[in-house]
């Protein structure tokens, strides 16, 4: 099935998420000169050491682009859908759902691939940091839960990020602190399924049966995504009042899930083994330890107006 995703030796998936990324070089109202540079040779210094640890990345960029183009458009935690809405009517709230693909920065020094930014009655510019993948290499998960790296000094579930733009006026642009860290992922073949047909659907109509499949597996990766950020989300906000409003969120989104799943008659299969580690992992990883009282994927994002004024 990967070998669908690639035409005339093109990488396709890995095109378009090359040119959905967001851009270093457009942070230059934001961070000097010299910081950018910087932060390149960073990169590139970690790019040399890299190693692809027992995962098929292919798949793996597969369902970066599945998330980035599919949860918005068919609404994976259930914003819009009846009985219970969880939208606010502030027009000032910005996109109900917002999802990034993060810069090139952030995936190789802080373990980001998506940038989600949730607005709604329960919370106001709430980042989360997605780490996609799909292996079930129990060693390579447990360097996804560790804490931070560079000396950070952040709890295991967070993340700093340097660049995060919502590309909107009146949005926000620049870096974020203590922004939770969660890893998602599903087994390679619903990837490379998924992603091949959205690519099939690109060059003209699919058929009643393509149709069907599509919203089944859409379903399916949906609620996979879904139950691993709201599980996740359980074991990294604290005891607070507002924390206690956002899980509520996340356990609607999670049952919203789970009911379009049977809607599409998937309910047998609601998980996998990618899935499945995560979850046990996690468990073990994240379990340890948590902040009580935080501001959480909040703190130090400026506006570009803000950085003028400065």
């Amino acid at each position: 099935m990967v070998e669908r995703l690639r035409q005339k030796g093109e990488n396709l998936v890995q095109e378009k998420l090359r040119r959905s990324r967001i851009m270093e070089e457009n942070f230059g109202d934001v961070y000097s000169e010299s910081e950018l540079q910087a932060t390149a040779k960073k990169v590139e210094r970690a790019k040399a050491n890299f190693t692809n640890e027992a995962f098929d990345q292919d798949s793996a960029e597969a369902m970066e682009l599945v998330i980035f183009r599919r949860m918005e458009a068919e609404d994976w935690f259930g914003d819009f859908r009846s009985p219970e809405t969880l939208i606010d009517d502030q027009e000032d709230a910005g996109p109900v759902l917002l999802t990034l693909i993060a810069s090139e920065t952030d995936d190789i020094l802080n373990r980001t691939d998506v940038i989600l930014v949730l607005n709604n009655t329960y919370m106001r510019n709430q980042l989360i940091s997605l780490d996609v993948t799909t292996t079930t290499n129990r060693g390579v998960l447990r360097k996804k839960f560790r804490e931070a790296r560079d000396g950070k000094n952040l709890p295991r579930g967070y993340e700093n990020l340097m660049f995060v733009d919502t590309g909107e006026e009146g949005g926000f642009k620049g870096g974020a602190e203590m922004v939770p860290h969660v890893v998602v992922g599903v087994e390679p073949w619903l990837a490379d399924d998924l992603m091949a047909l959205e690519l099939q659907k690109e060059k003209g109509p699919l058929s009643a049966y393509d149709r069907a499949k599509l919203k089944g597996l859409d379903a399916k990766m949906g609620y996979l995504v879904v139950s691993s950020v709201a599980e996740q989300m359980e074991l990294i906000l604290g005891e607070s009042e507002e924390d206690q409003r956002k899980l509520e969120y996340f356990r609607q989104a999670e049952k919203k899930a789970w009911a379009r799943l049977e809607d599409e008659g998937m309910g047998r299969d609601r998980r996998d083994r990618v899935t499945q580690e995560i979850g046990y992992m996690s468990s073990e990883m994240l379990g340890i330890s948590r902040p009580t009282e935080v501001s959480l994927g909040r703190v130090a994002i400026k506006g570009a107006s803000e950085l003028a004024a400065d």
